[in-house]
């Protein structure tokens, strides 16, 4: 799930194609959605840092792919 995350447009494309050997769309998206929805650090100082530099760009890569998908 994390490397549907990366723009390596070739590994989306080949993932889209062959996914259903090994899951169901169903399960598909529940992990996407899981993987969305990163844990968050209890610590309040660094919150906002995680947010800007980790939740952020993985939320947008996440949305790019969902666009893919329909």
């Amino acid at each position: 799930m994390e490397r549907l995350t990366h723009p390596d447009t070739a590994f989306i494309e080949a993932f889209m194609l062959t996914y259903r050997t090994f899951s169901s769309p169903k399960q598909l998206m529940e992990l996407l959605a899981m993987r969305y929805r990163l844990p968050r650090p209890k610590n309040q100082a660094v919150l906002e840092k995680f947010k800007q530099s980790r939740e952020l760009p993985v939320q947008l890569r996440y949305l790019e792919y969902f666009k893919k998908l329909w």
